[in-house]
């Protein structure tokens, strides 16, 4: 592990309640009666939708496709047929299309080939990126086919990988980094092949010392040029001006991006996302939330 840090400026130290939920493994909830899938899921333009009412699609189908340079391609998260195609309200107000579909009760569509990537370039591997529709993962779903594009006459000093995780209750990031260790570093080395970081670092606090000590043994095995460094317990340092500060001591001027002062971050949830859509052809379907608190019996 890496030097213990955090960023200087600000920040406050609520009780993590990570306790409730960490021990919980990933498991896969039960599918709904019907699946309300928005074609505005992503930041930027909504896609549009490709299908009609009595459409039979299967998981991992295109039915939205990106309408705009900052937008993203939409997939059926399952197989079953298109009941309708209606307005939504979403959580920010706004009206979206939305295709409402009706799982099959035997869903048969699954990703388990894996692919041979390693002679792709990496144009080649940001097409796929972009038409498997990953978006960031850590909660503003910014297209990572845009991310990813290095402008002319820019180059990546960093790549972060944000394993952050500084909100209390969740453990989502957390159990991904415990049980899909291997595959968050794989994706790791997918993107390096992208973007060519000098340097590739995984911030992680430090009420996650089992997840950091995790990492560290299966890139010791691999022999990855990856860092793990951990980080004092603060909030918000998961927000990437926060994060950046704290893993590489530079602060993002007013009105600018990462990439001006050469980094790249991007949430441990999206680096899974971009293993499975290159290793497996998998489309962004499917994402592990937390569900915690209190109130929750089990």
């Amino acid at each position: 592990m890496g030097l213990v840090s955090t960023f200087k400026k600000g920040g406050v130290h609520p009780d993590d309640k990570k306790s409730l939920a960490k021990a919980s493994v990933i498991e896969r909830i039960p599918l709904p009666k019907e699946l309300i899938v928005s074609m505005a899921q992503h930041l930027g333009v909504p896609a549009t939708c490709l299908k009609k009412k009595g459409d039979v699609v299967v998981a991992g189908e295109k039915i939205g496709t990106a309408s705009g340079f900052i937008s993203a391609e939409v997939h059926s998260p399952v197989d079953g047929v298109v009941k309708e195609i209606r307005k939504v309200r979403l959580a920010n107000g706004a009206l979206a299309d939305a295709v409402v579909i009706l799982p099959d009760r035997e869903q048969k569509t699954t990703f388990t080939t894996k692919y041979d990537y390693s002679s792709l370039t990496s144009e080649e591997l940001l097409a796929s990126i972009k038409d498997l529709g990953i978006v960031g993962m850590g909660g503003a779903t910014f297209p990572t086919h845009v991310k990813l594009q290095i402008p002319v006459g820019k180059s990546v000093d960093a790549f972060v990988v944000n394993g952050v995780e500084c909100e209390p209750y969740l453990t989502a990031d957390y159990r991904v980094m415990m049980e899909k260790g291997k595959e968050v570093l794989e994706g790791i080395m997918i993107i390096s092949k992208i973007i060519n970081p000098k340097r590739m670092i995984i911030g992680i606090e430090l009420n996650k010392k089992d997840a950091i000590e995790h990492l560290e043994a299966l890139i010791k095995e691999k022999n990855y040029p990856i860092e793990v460094m951990g980080l004092k317990m603060k909030y918000p340092q998961g927000d990437e001006k926060q994060l950046l500060k704290a893993t590489i001591n530079k602060e993002i001027p007013s009105g600018k991006l990462p990439i001006d002062i050469g980094a790249v971050v991007c949430n441990l949830g999206t680096v899974n996302a971009i293993y499975e859509a290159i290793s497996f052809h998998k489309p962004l379907i499917e994402r592990v939330i937390t569900i915690s608190g209190e109130g929750i019996k089990n």
